[in-house]
């Protein structure tokens, strides 16, 4: 599967999980564990910086945190600065806020 189609389907998915009520998502939430929230991020990274930007700081981690997972990038040994980041809800897949830290 390449990569731009599996891009829309997580893109669909997260955007379908929106619109679905509350009582029909999963019981383990619409982004269930670490590799879905790193999924979405992805996506939604090349919507927001550059492909080069997004390279640079792989591999992503999530943590989770009262329902809401923060993904995050790698930084390279020795270097300063930030990472591109989102926060995203476990349950029903909204997207909180995408930034760059610093």
């Amino acid at each position: 599967m390449s990569r731009s189609l599996i891009a829309a389907v997580v893109l669909i998915f997260a955007l379908a999980a929106q619109l679905v009520s509350q009582a029909n998502l999963p019981k383990n939430g619409v982004v269930p564990d670490e590799a879905t929230a790193v999924a979405v991020a992805e996506v939604f990274f090349q919507h927001v910086f550059s492909r080069e930007t997004i390279a640079k700081f792989q591999p992503y981690h999530a943590q989770l945190e009262e329902g809401v997972w923060t993904v995050y990038g790698t930084l390279k040994q020795g270097s300063r600065g930030g990472t591109p980041m989102l926060r995203i809800k476990k349950q029903d897949g909204q997207v909180l806020e995408i930034w760059h830290s610093r």
